[in-house]
């Protein structure tokens, strides 16, 4: 097959592809499908990120709730860093399912994110590789609580079929097949992380919030009642010690609830680019036969550039 100058590989060019493939010129490379995978592959590397963060949200929540006991000092509030504290033992078995999934979920993102990668070096015309740490996950998936079964038979499926990509040395003559036989799973895939994006962990963070700012009312709250008793205090309120002395305490709540907020919006941010990118692979399936059309070369850019967009909003958090 005749190769045009200037190929570049899609695994590091990301940026330069959304912007060669802008530019026409009389030699058909992909670059559009090249650019749409690659942005794909490049945003979903940082997941791991948000799946680690589930977990932490949620020991967030269980302390700003342990600390809001009527007999719990506030200022030990570090002690509940410490997992053997038995204050937060009931917390860490609220918590444990996403401790358990942390895993699962990484690996079920990563390998969306090498088939999208894989899927970009056919297009380019090259041999391609992934990361085999994904191969036989598939037993792990079978415990898996917040993948459905059909979702994780799809994260199996798509692992052997990279595996059979890079033994077999597929090349661009590869890429309609794979597209076509990939499209179930990779819808199934892509709605699956976003649901969990969406309702796991956007919805666990708001419930964060929620405990952070009741734990808040509650510092506010010791604060009034400090300065009354050193108001009334005839010695000047030398013997009293002021359990929260926090002059910033809105500055400090609003630092926090604003890191939340780029969390949920980079959460959303990252679900947007998900529905992207179902929604691009569903038409390169729908027109696996003409993939070198204009229309759908344009489309496929479009997407990309969509991608690109969330990209930011989801970089900034994670």
């Amino acid at each position: 097959m005749r190769k045009c100058s200037g190929v570049l590989g899609s695994r590091t060019m990301m940026p330069i592809l959304l912007v060669l493939a802008l530019v026409s010129n009389g030699c058909v490379q992909l670059k559009e499908i090249r650019a749409f995978a690659a942005t794909a592959g490049d945003v979903g590397d940082r997941f791991p990120i948000l799946a680690r963060d589930l977990y932490d949200s949620c020991l967030s929540q269980q302390r700003y709730i342990v600390a809001q006991k009527n007999d719990f000092r506030i200022d030990r509030f570090a002690d509940l860093n410490n997992d053997d504290n038995p204050l937060m033992a009931e917390g860490l078995k609220l918590c444990k399912l996403y401790k358990d999934e942390q895993n699962r979920l990484i690996k079920a993102n990563g390998t969306l994110v090498n088939y999208m990668k894989s899927m970009g070096d056919l297009a380019a015309d090259d041999l391609t590789n992934f990361d085999k740490s994904i191969e036989g996950f598939g037993g792990a998936l079978t415990e898996a609580t917040l993948l459905t079964e059909a979702e994780s038979s799809a994260v199996t499926k798509l692992a052997s079929l990279l595996s059979r990509i890079v033994t077999e040395g597929y090349r661009r003559k590869k890429l309609k097949s794979v597209i076509k036989d990939t499209n179930p799973d990779v819808q199934l895939l892509t709605s699956a992380l976003s649901r969990i994006v969406n309702r796991n962990y956007v919805q666990q963070l708001r419930n964060e919030q929620e405990a952070m700012k009741s734990y808040y009312r509650e510092l506010a709250a010791q604060s009034v009642r400090f300065n009354r008793l050193l108001a009334d205090n005839a010695r000047g309120g030398a013997d009293i010690n002021n359990p929260v002395p926090l002059d910033d305490l809105k500055t400090k709540y609003e630092t926090k609830n604003a890191a939340i907020k780029a969390k949920i919006n980079g959460a959303e941010a990252y679900a947007k680019i998900l529905g992207s990118v179902a929604k691009g692979h569903q038409e390169l399936h729908d027109n696996a036969d003409k993939l070198r059309s204009r229309t759908v070369l344009t489309a496929a850019l479009a997407h990309a550039k969509t991608i690109h967009g969330s990209a930011a909003e989801f970089r900034e958090a994670f």
